[in-house]
């Protein structure tokens, strides 16, 4: 099981992409684009913990929420991590039109894996 304080570093790493400035962007892009290709192509083979609880929540959540209403830190584990790293991703592709092919081939390979584990999973 990976360690929830490793998934919450990777969880912030996307947050402080998506909100760096261009010009920060453009000057370590060549560091950015394969960290986070790398957090996302391990998400489908992350450990997470079964329940998929949100932290701290002991009461019972509405069943209708709004998603205006909602915070990443309401979301499960899984749901922020892929989130927040997804969305940076989307940023830097979205001003450095050269590095779109990589991120769109990282978020159809990290969709591609998480279908093939959901239907080879045993359920648990």
């Amino acid at each position: 099981m990976k360690p929830a304080s490793r998934v919450h570093c990777n969880i912030a790493f996307g947050e402080l992409v998506v909100n760096f400035p261009d010009a920060h962007i453009a000057s370590t892009i060549d560091t950015l684009m394969p960290a986070l290709i790398d957090v996302l192509r391990d998400v489908p083979y992350i450990d997470f913990d079964r329940c998929l609880s949100w932290e701290g929540s002991d009461m019972p959540q509405p069943k209708c929420i709004q998603y205006t209403q909602l915070r990443i830190s309401d979301w499960a584990l899984p749901d922020q991590l892929v989130f927040s790293t997804v969305s940076a991703l989307l940023r830097i592709s979205t001003s450095h039109h050269q590095y779109t092919d990589a991120a769109t081939a990282a978020i159809i390979s990290f969709v591609s894996q998480t279908v093939v584990k959901i239907k080879t999973g045993n359920g648990e």
